[in-house]
């Protein structure tokens, strides 16, 4: 594949606009899914002035998709563009609004066939996440619930919208995937899991805390959120959070989930 694809750093330019559609929707939307650009099929890249209209098109194209309204002049005309853009995240942005128009068949096809051959030449694991669970949701989605499915807001294996707790679980999963890496979240975010009155979501706070090199409050999350809670669990649980709460004392800081981890 290497042999076909070439991978491109592009500037800036191709960053999108990232308003919120959600508590997930920085982390799936089309075009800011990654900071470098990803050129299909060997493309070359575009003149700075043919990236700047490309960035324009997906700009106008995903708010469009984030109101739910493609009635608007030229955006049809514009997911075609960025359909044949050989850039990654534009054509993502050009499935989903296929989708959203009701060509199902056509949006599974563009993102089979290119996007999904190139998901493992994007750097961030994340970013490769997101564009694989982008690509789940594309296959089962209705036009009316594509959005809201792809920001987290609705719940993929029910197609209905989330409890807060399969948020919370939702959340749980993305933030302890971040954390592996070592990319710390943010500190409300953090706390919203630490502080959730779950033993595995509080778990994931507390080590979020020790990745931002904040040990003492990661000690004192694990003594009052979960320490209290064990007897409560299975055997194996309760030793399972019992050397993760030893371990919490002596790891390494941003590298805690990390090794944690390689031990299991």
């Amino acid at each position: 594949m290497k042999k076909y694809v070439l991978i491109l750093l592009l500037s800036l330019a191709f960053t999108t606009t990232t308003a919120s559609a959600g508590w997930l929707s920085k982390a799936l939307k089309g075009g800011a899914l990654i900071g470098a650009g990803v050129m299909i099929g060997g493309a070359a890249a575009p003149s700075s002035a043919e990236a700047s209209r490309l960035k324009k098109m997906n700009n106008y194209v995903w708010e469009a998709l984030e109101e739910g309204d493609l009635s608007k002049p030229s955006l049809k005309e514009f997911i075609a563009d960025l359909e044949v853009s050989n850039i990654i995240h534009m054509t993502d942005t050009a499935a989903f609004g296929y989708a959203l128009l009701g060509q199902k068949n056509k949006a599974i096809s563009v993102y089979k066939d290119k996007i999904v051959p190139y998901i493992p030449l994007v750097e961030s694991a994340k970013a490769q996440a997101d564009y694989r669970y982008a690509y789940e949701v594309i296959q089962v989605c209705k036009p009316e619930t594509c959005m809201k499915m792809r920001s987290g807001e609705y719940s993929l294996a029910t197609q209905k919208p989330r409890t807060e707790m399969e948020k919370l679980q939702s959340l749980n999963k993305a933030v302890w995937h971040e954390l592996k890496y070592g990319q710390p979240m943010a500190w409300s975010t953090l706390d919203k899991l630490a502080y959730s009155g779950n033993v595995s979501m509080a778990d994931t706070g507390a080590y979020g805390y020790a990745v931002k090199f904040h040990k003492k409050k990661a000690l004192e999350i694990y003594e009052q959120e979960i320490l209290p809670k064990l007897d409560s669990l299975s055997a194996a649980k309760r030793e399972k959070y019992l050397n993760a709460y030893e371990f919490l004392k002596t790891c390494n800081n941003q590298y805690c989930v990390h090794d944690r981890l390689k031990q299991q």
